[in-house]
């Protein structure tokens, strides 16, 4: 199962085909590309907030993630607010709370986190 529930406003919709008809309707093509499983999503005024879920591969558009696991694409905008970051590479940008387990730092700023020594070689 792709999506486990979108709501949109106060409607909640279930089922990958009803909720990608919806999404391409809405110009939120670009989810139904990604890979990931038991997706939930809240979309208000166009903003995709991430709730929870396993995000496998893709581009994120979207605004917000607050819960979930991350573990392979390409992050193009968004607050990260929570969930595990897994095996990424880090290239820059502000890192400003959350656990940094396993990855390549390249770049970028760590506010108020120690860096174990094996992540940034």
């Amino acid at each position: 199962m792709k999506y486990k529930s979108v709501k949109i406003g106060t409607k909640e919709y279930q089922g990958d085909r009803q909720i990608e008809t919806l999404l391409s309707k809405k110009n939120i093509y670009w989810l139904n590309d990604c890979e990931f499983e038991n997706a939930e999503i809240e979309i208000d005024r166009g903003k995709v907030t991430w709730k929870d879920g396993t995000w496998y591969n893709g581009v994120w558009h979207g605004k917000c993630w607050e819960k979930g696991d991350w573990y392979y694409g390409t992050w193009t905008n968004g607050t990260w607010k929570g969930g595990t970051f897994h095996d990424g590479k880090w290239l820059d940008g502000v890192f400003e709370k959350g656990d940094f387990v396993i990855g390549d730092i390249k770049g970028g700023i760590f506010k108020n986190h120690d860096i174990q020594q094996e992540n940034n070689p």
